[in-house]
């Protein structure tokens, strides 16, 4: 395009006047905008003080005894104030104090919601405040933190594996990346004591070097691995390669969760020199009579105290391997298997204290043995689930040197025929479950009370007591020594309820019922509100009909 020179020359200072004009509007916008920044900025400022004298009247009034619903609401009300405020320097050291403040006074989910919006500015606090918060952190939070300094990041890591050795947190938790934690082994690998690996994210490197990594290993609870690891039992084989190692020294307890290991593990786990053992799990494996005969033919684990072989097919033949086992027992989980019959010798079992046999068909035979190992050192005997009737059980006589104290005989079809022969029994236990013996009427529960033990627990739920025998329970002269009592199922009307309330100075004669469990339609909260009034409770349990319960 053509243009005229001398159109061209009038354009220009037209354009400059025009870029004048442009610039003397711009600059009274500029001053426009300072003033309204000016403001903005001493509006922000008055904000900053205001929310910095809110935190210092709450830090004053802050204690373990400032009511939680009204600390609730200053916080709330502060955090929403905190989105609407760009923090400042000040703003942010007296969040990072009250946050501590917080926590030392028992409010560590209010610390938590401030710093969701402000995170602590950990570098600006002193190295014991640090350690003070981080000792009440929870694991959730302490595995989020990033990275902050090389102090920090070394109390944040014991923190986390002070929490795993307490709360037996596994490894490969869904909150963490297991690459995350074989890091911070490298550095407190020595402080572990407690390992899980139960979420199917572990290889078999990773196990070796996890193992490698913490010397001081105690207790090491085995789950999912992945299939070709299950089929060849691998991950057991490294185990007791590891212990031939002298790698696992220290290690106490011993657990394989169900479907986790077989035969084959089982064998190397039996060879390895884990002379330190003392509790070995192996619930659900469908292992059999073989599995136990490796354990108890085991020339290794001569210090067990602890075996659980609970749910694994065993019949009463495997049961007789315990005879040939060179460690003494004081714990025996047999729970769920096919065992009719008991072993003949019963001198490795001396020592037992607790034998657990539940879920299992026990013969008459079988139940005169057990019986006699009251006479050494068995004081828990749970024969729950067993089809026991009246004929089954032995007419017992006098054992004055019975160690039995807690008698587990739920789940079976015994009536008051029965209790008459189990009576002697009585009178020494501390425990007594009955639960779903539903030909247990309340002449069965008089020749129980008639025995007069001291009955620190008490399971009648789902009998035939019926509720006269309910309120003779609670009338009973040594209800005071009653802890935990299961009355479920159990239908009760109007007069238990009016003898209830007759019942409230109980609690200042003694009464010591911590925990119970009582049927009561779900919509009777006075009643419920009673209970809790009338004793010192600390669970209730409430079976309402038609099968459902509530935990209050």
């Amino acid at each position: 395009m053509n243009f005229n020179p001398h159109t061209q020359r009038t354009l220009r200072p037209e354009n400059e006047s025009l870029s004048l004009g442009q610039a003397n509007s711009s600059q009274k916008v500029s001053q426009d905008s300072e003033s309204k920044t000016t403001h903005t900025a001493l509006h922000c400022l008055e904000e900053q003080q205001s929310i910095s004298a809110e935190i210092k009247k709450i830090v004053e009034t802050l204690a373990s005894n400032t009511d939680p619903i009204e600390l609730n609401s200053k916080v709330a009300n502060l955090v929403k104030k905190l989105k609407l405020v760009n923090g400042s320097e000040e703003i942010q050291n007296h969040l990072n104090h009250f946050q501590l403040n917080l926590y030392q006074a028992g409010f560590q989910h209010l610390s938590e919601k401030i710093r969701d919006r402000i995170p602590f500015a950990w570098n600006d606090l002193p190295l014991e405040i640090t350690s003070s918060i981080v000792s009440k952190m929870d694991y959730r939070n302490l595995v989020k933190i990033e990275t902050v300094s090389k102090e920090f990041n070394f109390l944040a890591g014991l923190e986390i594996i002070r929490h795993i050795n307490t709360h037996k947190i596994a490894l490969d938790h869904p909150d963490v990346k297991l690459k995350h934690m074989k890091f911070l082994l490298k550095q407190h690998g020595e402080g572990l004591r407690y390992l899980g690996l139960i979420g199917g994210k572990c290889s078999l490197r990773d196990l070796q070097e996890i193992i490698t990594s913490c010397p001081h290993l105690e207790h090491i609870k085995l789950g999912l691995f992945p299939r070709e690891v299950k089929i060849a039992d691998t991950h057991a084989v490294i185990l007791a390669k590891l212990a031939e190692e002298s790698k696992l020294s220290h290690l106490k307890r011993l657990e394989f969760r169900p479907g986790s290991i077989k035969l084959p593990g089982v064998k190397a786990i039996a060879k390895a020199p884990l002379k330190t053992l003392i509790s070995l799990k192996l619930v659900g494996n469908e292992l059999g009579n073989s599995g136990f005969a490796c354990i108890c033919q085991s020339s290794t684990l001569i210090n067990l105290k602890v075996l659980d072989f609970s749910h694994n097919q065993m019949a009463s033949r495997g049961l007789q391997a315990i005879a040939e086992a060179k460690f003494k027992l004081e714990e025996l989980y047999l729970r769920n298997n096919q065992i009719v019959s008991f072993a003949n010798n019963l001198d490795t079992l001396q020592d037992l204290k607790i034998l657990d046999l539940s879920e299992n068909q026990m013969n008459r035979e079988a139940l005169e043995k057990i019986l006699k190992l009251s006479q050494h050192a068995l004081t828990q005997l749970d024969l729950s689930h067993n089809h026991l009737t009246d004929k089954t059980l032995l007419q017992v006589t006098p054992l004055e040197n019975s160690k039995l104290r807690v008698l587990k005989l739920a789940d079976n079809n015994i009536s008051s025929r029965g209790i008459e022969k189990i009576a002697l029994l009585i009178s020494r236990l501390s425990g007594l479950h009955l639960d779903n013996n539903k030909e247990l009427d309340s002449w069965g529960l008089k020749l129980i009370l008639k025995e007069k033990p001291k009955l620190a627990e008490l399971g009648l739920s789902g009998t035939s007591i019926g509720e006269e025998g309910v309120i003779t329970i609670f009338d009973f002269e040594n209800f005071s020594f009653l802890r935990k009592l299961n009355i479920g199922q159990i239908e009760l009307s109007n007069k238990f309820w009016l003898s209830v309330s007759r019942l409230r100075e109980r609690v200042h004669l003694g009464c010591n019922l911590e925990e119970l469990n009582i049927s009561c339609q779900e919509n009777d909260k006075e009643k419920i509100k009673m209970l809790w009034e009338s004793f010192p409770l600390k669970i209730l349990i409430i079976y309402v009909p038609f099968g459902r319960r509530e935990d209050w």
